[in-house]
This record gives C-alpha cells, sequence and structure tokens, in this order.
C-alpha cells in the first residue's frame, strides 16, 4: 500500500474510534445547554481543562514517550510499555497524596470523581498510545466507540432520566473510560508486555527525557483554553465561560477531524522522516491540511447563525460571532501541531518547549490586554494572534535547524484565504435571510472546488 493510501486508511480507522467521543460531545450540547445552569456547564468545562493540564504533568508525558519510542523498530515495545507504566503510577500516586492534602485544606467540589476522571483518563491514554504505536489500530477505534456509545447512553439516562446534574455528568463519563480501559487492556493483552524485570532508572530517564519538554505543549493549550477562561473569569464572569464554551464547541469540530488526521499522521510522519523524498511527501500533506481546514471553515461559518438560532437557547445567540474567530484560531493551531509533529519525528522536543513557552507568554499578555477592553472578542481575537506567532516561531524553526523544508505553494494560498475572508466579512454584515444563505453556499463551494482540484493536481507527484 502506498503511503498516501496507508495515511488516510488509518485515518479512516481512528475516525471511527475518535470522531464518535468528539461527535458524542458536540450532539451533546443541546442536552447540556437546556438541562445544566451555564455556571454548571462552565464549571463542567473548566474541570476538563484543568485535567487535560494536569495529564502530562502528573504522568510526564509518558504516553507520548511510549507512543514515539514504540515506533522506533530498535526499541523493545515491553521495555518501553513497562517504564513508562511504572512512570504513570508513582505520578498518580503523589498526585493523590497532594489532592488530599488539598481537601483537608480545601474542600473541592466533586473532588472523587475528577480525580477518578483524571486516573482513567491518563491510563487510558497510556494504554492506547501504546496499542496505536503496535499497529493495533482497529483495536484503538473499537476502544472509541465502546466509551462514545457509553458516554452518550448514560448521559441521557443520568441527566434527563435520574436528573443527577453534574454528578451524573462525571459518572457517565468516568465509567465511559473505566469500560474502555478494561477492554483495551483485555482486547490486546497488554499484561503481556507488562515485566518488572525490565524496568530501569536508566530507561525511565531516557522516557522522561523525551516526554518532559512536550509538558509545554500541554502548558500552551492550557494558556490558550484554561487561562482564557479565567481571564473570562475575572473581566466577564461565570456565565461569560458557559457562553464561550458553547461558542467554542462549533469550531472544534475542525480541531476534532484534524485530531483523527494526526493519529495517523504522527504515525507516517515518523516512518516517512529519514525517506529520500520526505520533503516532497510533506509538503503534500501540508497542503492538504490546509485545504480540508479552509473548506471546513467555510462550511461552520455558512451554518454558524442557523445553528445559533435554532439548536441553542435565544441567551446564546449574541456569541455566534466568536465562531470564525475561533474557527481561524484552530486552523493555525493545527497548523502549529503540524510543525509539532516534524520536531517529533525529529526527537527534537526541546524545541518544541522553546516555541511554546514563548507563545505562551504572548497570549497572556494579548489575553489580559484584549480581555479587559474587548471581553470575549478579546480573548478570541488573541488566541488568532498567539497561534499565528507559533506557526512563524516554528517556520523559523523549521527552516534555520534544517529538520524539514515545506514548499509552500503562496499562489494558490493567497486566492482562497481571500475567499474565505470575503466570506466571513459577509455573514457579519449581513442577516439572516435565503439570499445570504445562497451566497455563503457558492462560497463553499468555490472554496471546495478549487482545493479539490489542487490536491488532485498535485497528489500524482508524490505517489
Amino acid at each position: 500500500m502506498g503511503r498516501v493510501k496507508r495515511l488516510f486508511g488509518n485515518s479512516l480507522i481512528f475516525a471511527v474510534g475518535t470522531l464518535g467521543s468528539k461527535l458524542v460531545t458536540f450532539l451533546l450540547l443541546p442536552l447540556y445547554t437546556h438541562i445544566l445552569t451555564k455556571q454548571d456547564y462552565g464549571f463542567a468545562d473548566l474541570s476538563w481543562t484543568v485535567i487535560s493540564i494536569l495529564m502530562p504533568i502528573v504522568a510526564m508525558s509518558a504516553f507520548d514517550a511510549v507512543f514515539r519510542f514504540t515506533m522506533d523498530k530498535t526499541e523493545d515495545p515491553a521495555e518501553v510499555l513497562s517504564n513508562g507504566t511504572v512512570i504513570t503510577a508513582v505520578g498518580l500516586i503523589i498526585s493523590l497524596v497532594v489532592l488530599a492534602i488539598i481537601m483537608l485544606v480545601w474542600p473541592v467540589d466533586y473532588g472523587f470523581l475528577l480525580f477518578w476522571q483524571l486516573v482513567m483518563t491518563i491510563v487510558l491514554a497510556l494504554f492506547q498510545e501504546f496499542v496505536r504505536a503496535i499497529g493495533h489500530v482497529k483495536r484503538f477505534a473499537m476502544t472509541g466507540i465502546i466509551s462514545s456509545l457509553l458516554t452518550a447512553s448514560l448521559m441521557i439516562l443520568f441527566l434527563t432520566s435520574f436528573h443527577l446534574g453534574l454528578t451524573g455528568y462525571f459518572l457517565a463519563l468516568n465509567i465511559a473510560q473505566t469500560v474502555a480501559f478494561i477492554y483495551v487492556l483485555i482486547a490486546s493483552k497488554l499484561w503481556t508486555y507488562l515485566s518488572f524485570a525490565k524496568v530501569s532508572k536508566q530507561y525511565m530517564k531516557k522516557l522522561i527525557g523525551y516526554g518532559a519538554p512536550l509538558i509545554p505543549n500541554a502548558i500552551s493549550w492550557w494558556v490558550s483554553s484554561s487561562a482564557s477562561r479565567w481571564v473570562i473569569l475575572l473581566f466577564v464572569g461565570l456565565t461569560g465561560n458557559g457562553l464561550y464554551a458553547v461558542a467554542n464547541k462549533i469550531p472544534s469540530i475542525v480541531s476534532m477531524g484534524y485530531g483523527v488526521f494526526n493519529q495517523a499522521w504522527q504515525m507516517s510522519a515518523i516512518e516517512e522522516y529519514e525517506s529520500a523524498d520526505a520533503h516532497a511527501f510533506y509538503t503534500y500533506i501540508f497542503h492538504f491540511i490546509v485545504m480540508v481546514h479552509f473548506v471546513m471553515i467555510s462550511v461552520v461559518v455558512a451554518l454558524v447563525k442557523p445553528m445559533f438560532l435554532f439548536a441553542f437557547p435565544i441567551s446564546y445567540y449574541g456569541v455566534w460571532g466568536l465562531v470564525p474567530i475561533m474557527a481561524l484560531t484552530v486552523l493555525l493551531s493545527n497548523v502549529a501541531a503540524f510543525q509539532g509533529t516534524i520536531f517529533i519525528a525529529a526527537k527534537k522536543t526541546k524545541d518544541i518547549l522553546t516555541t511554546t513557552v514563548s507563545s505562551g507568554i504572548v497570549n497572556v499578555v494579548f489575553l489580559l490586554i484584549l480581555g479587559k477592553f474587548f471581553g470575549l472578542y478579546g480573548v478570541a481575537i488573541s488566541g488568532a494572534i498567539t497561534y499565528l506567532y507559533l506557526v512563524v516561531v516554528r517556520a523559523g524553526y523549521l527552516e534555520r535547524k534544517n529538520l524539514m523544508h515545506i514548499q509552500i505553494d503562496y499562489k494558490w494560498l493567497l486566492p482562497i484565504t481571500i475567499a474565505l475572508l470575503m466570506q466571513i466579512f459577509i455573514s457579519y454584515v449581513t442577516g439572516n435571510t435565503i439570499p445570504v444563505y445562497v451566497v455563503q453556499g457558492m462560497f463553499v463551494l468555490l472554496i471546495t472546488l478549487y482545493g479539490l482540484a489542487y490536491i488532485y493536481k498535485k497528489r500524482p507527484r508524490v505517489g
């Protein structure tokens, strides 16, 4: 199978497992907004953000290291997983002690449920990354399917039948993750890869040396997501967090699509990094990614007003204008993630550290300035500025260190960018009328055909 076909084939398999959970989150959004208060949903969203940032810190990004080193044919998968599991276990034990101390001094609402969610999220990520690296992609997908179906079923049961509120929300997530963990453990017989005889301080140090610089990646995500929510809390209030969270769910459709693709892309990027024509392959994939993002953002812009008008309570309609800005931010964020994959393939995680820290500083500055004067819109704009900065800085690093040269076709990129910006402008200055919807549909068609024609033209050149 050709490398492009293999990449897209793996992407399809990962989509089955990963998109399910993301799609469930999106489809259940009207349920959350109608049953949970804005304050409760704001707390749930903020809690998930905190757990996401704690994951790599608690586990020292062992799950990322396990994936990367298992992909190396010279490494012993059992040695990698055994040492990664010990690192993770030690981190969880320490975090439990810290949580117990915090609970004695400052009781945390839903503390046990949140810690359970942290444990299962980390352990499931560790084993899923290992399963992905050893090529059990179908079992990886099935894990996501099980988690998604259980989450949807239990959310409906706990929120609408038992009326458990936030307790039911967290219970549904935790039970679904626990069952998914049990499945992947049994299906791939992961205990056969665990051996304390293969655990050593030297190897754990090796994994931590790779994973530790990746922690700022999570911090960067926290700065753009969690820190933005704290700024909203400071200048707008808790209700603002709920409004921002709902608006952010729409462009997250674009982000979830790349997240699925990136799971397969990381595998292909590592496998092809040292190939003779890696430059051509990476360049083609870059343009493919950008094209898909432009098409998906165009669709989101076309549908955002009707979605807010009919899918959500009318009190949320006023924040639809955040969505186009957030969608552009997702584009820039995912381009930066594409660049990050190159660093990962080259095992240059310290470069990820340097670029991420600098972008985090930029984001904090713009969040505080723009958030104070422009509220929710200032927070959204600061995210776009931050990721634009990160893309430019990482591009410079890649060129200076000769890690990978991406030949960007600006003659194609400029017209499609202008078309998308025109579409966004029209959405801001027009109302909800049939002629406007027709014009928006024409932009979607134009951007889609222009993008697909370019990708089709370039594809034969990379094989």
